[in-house]
């Protein structure tokens, strides 16, 4: 249908939040310490992934993300649709990839998507050919 998750207003509300995506990661909080929940700091490997980042706001000043919503939501896009692109890049050559990509990041989040991953790859390879062609 054309729609993706850069359609919605998620990256925005994450920054106006104080988090921040980072590439294959997740989301970590970078506000100014006013949070009550959902906080999580970068660890050296997450400064590192940032530190190589190429969004408009990192190649000129990536403190900008510790201070401006706006900087965040800007950021946040970009990772987002280089997301896309590296997942279009992976399923275009070998969908395989794009799965084992999945695997590596839901095995290191700290959260439940790699239940739900497990449970959709089960769901799809036993549901019918048919129920993938409506």
């Amino acid at each position: 249908m054309g729609v993706d998750s850069t359609d919605s207003a998620g990256y925005r509300r994450k920054a106006a939040y104080g988090k921040i995506l980072l590439p294959g990661t997740g989301e970590r909080y970078v506000g100014r310490g006013d949070a009550k929940f959902g906080i999580s700091k970068l660890s050296q490997n997450e400064v590192i992934l940032l530190c190589k980042c190429q969004c408009p706001i990192c190649r000129i000043d990536k403190s900008q993300l510790w201070k401006s919503w706006k900087a965040r939501a800007i950021h946040n896009k970009y990772v987002l649709e280089q997301e896309v692109l590296k997942a279009q890049r992976m399923l275009a050559e070998d969908i395989s990839l794009y799965e084992k990509y999945l695997e590596e990041i839901y095995r290191k989040a700290s959260t439940n998507f790699g239940v739900y991953w497990k449970f959709i790859k089960k769901q799809v390879k036993q549901a019918p050919l048919d129920f993938w062609l409506w």
